[in-house]
């Protein structure tokens, strides 16, 4: 009898081990699937609010994509944009080559973005050729540089009235020596010619200056002056049908 009792209580002891095992590992089931779920619920949380973040840095225009101050990723072949660092305010943009993907020309805009300050234009070879200067305040144009690709040097300036189109006039350069000026001209309102400047390309001293009548073709009087002492030695004056009138010297 005690022998029989004995065996039952072994019996029961075992099956309790089990059944509590079982309970365990049951417990530890439901844990483990639910903290996984937990897991892609956070996941799920934290990739779209990634998404939006990354988007926020993403500022897309004309398939532009600056990926911060200094550097852009150039979806197409032929244009980028470069902004500030609050990632709206355009700073300069890059105009590429659609065949040869060299950049040809780069147009800057002014603190607020929106108004073109100057655009320059660029040789095959990324050498600047043309500048165009803008006024700060106005769409128009202020003058334009024209620039010799192989000293870097401009050669001529045109200068604008405030309407941007109208020259008001010119100025010519040699490149060759550090952009001495060699002549000066200067327009009437309705473009035609009011007098030219010629200078020493030496000294750089205004040696002889020409004004003309009206009509822009007629020469009124001529100046002329010492290269070295910037004196007049000489002035020349023209009757309204272009012939000389009158020669005066000075010492």
């Amino acid at each position: 009898m005690t022998k029989s009792n004995s065996h039952k209580s072994k019996i029961i002891f075992i099956i309790s081990g089990l059944v509590i095992s079982i309970a365990v590992i049951f417990i530890l089931f439901i844990f483990m699937l639910s903290l996984n779920q937990q897991n892609q619920t956070e996941e799920e949380i934290v990739q779209p609010q990634h998404r939006v973040e990354l988007q926020k840095h993403l500022k897309r225009d004309n398939d532009i994509i600056p990926k911060n101050k200094n550097e852009v990723v150039r979806t197409k072949s032929t244009k980028n944009i470069v902004y500030k660092l609050d990632g709206k305010t355009k700073k300069y943009i890059e105009e590429y080559d659609p065949k040869t993907n060299a950049l040809i020309k780069i147009i800057y805009f002014n603190f607020n973005g929106e108004q073109i300050s100057k655009i320059q234009d660029l040789d095959p070879q990324g050498n600047l050729i043309k500048q165009t200067v803008y006024h700060e305040n106005s769409p128009n144009i202020y003058n334009i540089q024209y620039y010799e690709p192989q000293t870097k040097n401009y050669f001529k300036i045109e200068y604008f009235e405030v309407d941007g189109k109208t020259i008001s006039s010119t100025a010519e350069y040699n490149p060759q020596k550090n952009n001495n000026l060699l002549k000066q001209t200067f327009y009437f309102s309705d473009g035609k010619i009011r007098a030219i400047y010629i200078f020493d390309p030496i000294t750089q001293n205004l040696i002889k200056t020409t004004f003309y009548q009206p009509d822009g073709r007629t020469i009124h009087y001529i100046n002329e002056f010492n290269a070295i002492t910037r004196k007049r030695i000489k002035q020349t004056n023209y009757k309204l049908d272009g012939t000389i009138d009158t020669i005066k010297n000075f010492n």
